[in-house]
């Protein structure tokens, strides 16, 4: 399984629910795999093959995640850099890639400069790029192998120079089934998509929505605080019999809005760590299975006071959890 397969999968299955929100938009499972392919057209019709590497450096944006996807089906791999860096090491990383092309959002544009990802064949969100997204013309790159390196995420470099980690589509897809397992995620989660996108943690939580057919909702730019007050306006418009947004706060990583309520209580039961364990039911049989283990069972959660944590994915029974991080209320 490649990491653009999950916009196939999400067109299959759930074409019309909202797989991103962002700024008061939308956009559909259906619109992610459509773009994804155009995404694959237009990075092919700029030079990349098999093996290049596409810098990219974003803030929280659709185009994060279906520029990697895109590059799956290519072999090519995206290098996602720290925003906060200084251009002396985003030219660094660049170069320890070997990368030659990149995306570039248009807020970063005077660090994309001063880091040299202008010198680089370089694309930029915005009319431009939609133009040249629905002219790019088809290609016949072959389908790369599971175990090709889709991502390449540098350290933090604390003892020395950052080093490039290659992540594989097979291991972004084991991750995935584990922490939908772990989690009990379902097509009824809103992510609060407050990680960045240039850490495995904003990744990781995006795709495990992602491939349930849940929302990913982006933030737009603002400071460290405020991220409570703009909930009702970015919800999900497709979404309206969902609770809303602000009951959800699995894999969020969001700083507390002012007069927040407090962090939720421990949980008032446990589950038993003998015997088959219980939860809510499971989706209709009608959709067909997914892709990993399904004979995991998610425990019972008690009144809003309930929380969620992780505990070990081959397990069939879950053992006794303790307070970790809030899950939505009843």
């Amino acid at each position: 399984m490649l990491l653009g397969d999950l916009a196939h999968r999400g067109a299959t299955l759930w074409p019309d629910r909202t797989a991103f929100a962002w700024d008061g938009r939308g956009r559909t499972y259906r619109e992610l795999h459509e773009r994804v392919l155009r995404w694959r057209r237009l990075l092919a019709g700029g030079g990349v093959r098999h093996g290049d590497r596409i810098a990219l450096l974003t803030v929280n944006a659709p185009e994060a995640i279906e520029a990697a996807f895109a590059a799956s089906l290519l072999g090519a791999v995206v290098v996602p850099l720290n925003v906060r860096l200084a251009p002396d090491e985003i030219r660094f990383q660049v170069a320890d890639a070997a990368a030659r092309h990149a995306i570039v959002h248009p807020t970063l544009a005077d660090l994309a400069r001063a880091g040299g990802l202008t010198e680089l064949t370089c694309w930029t969100p915005g009319p431009g790029l939609e133009r040249d997204l629905a002219a790019a013309p088809g290609t016949d790159a072959p389908r790369p192998a599971p175990d090709a390196p889709v991502i390449q995420l540098y350290t933090s470099g604390t003892t020395g120079r950052p080093k490039g980690c290659l992540l594989t589509n097979r291991g972004w897809a084991a991750a995935t089934a584990n922490a939908v397992q772990a989690f009990g995620l379902t097509g009824d989660d809103v992510l609060l998509g407050a990680l960045p996108l240039f850490h495995v943690a904003g990744y990781g939580a995006a795709l495990g929505h992602l491939a349930v057919g849940g929302t990913v909702v982006l933030p737009p730019i603002r400071r460290p605080g405020r991220c409570g007050r703009w909930w009702p306006s970015t919800a999900p418009p497709s979404r309206s019999s969902r609770p809303a947004p602000a009951a959800r706060c699995a894999w969020s990583s969001a700083w507390p809005a002012p007069n927040a309520p407090p962090p939720c209580a421990p949980c008032a039961t446990s589950a038993s760590t003998t015997g088959a364990s219980t939860g809510p039911p499971r989706r209709a049989t009608s959709s067909p299975s997914p892709p990993w283990p399904t004979s995991w069972s998610a425990p019972a959660r008690s009144g809003p006071s309930c929380c969620r944590s992780t505990w070990p994915t081959t397990a069939r029974t879950a053992p006794a959890r303790s307070a970790s991080c809030c899950a939505a209320p009843a």
